[in-house]
């Protein structure tokens, strides 16, 4: 539902960027710093773990 929602606004923000360029590049540089802190959260979350971490870090 969240990841739903997420998307739903994602697509308001690429049609708003049809008449505001400066906003779409905000928003996607945005994006890019959430899933980049999402992957150094999992990565950390890995590695507490412990389990197959050598083989789980190759994913991302």
């Amino acid at each position: 539902m969240a990841f739903n929602n997420y998307y739903q606004r994602y697509l308001t923000y690429v049609q708003l960027s049809i008449n505001n360029k400066l906003f779409y590049y905000y928003w996607i540089m945005i994006d890019r710093i959430v899933l980049y802190t999402l992957k150094i959260v999992i990565r950390e979350i890995i590695e507490k773990l412990g389990k197959n971490r050598n083989k789980l870090i190759y994913l991302y």
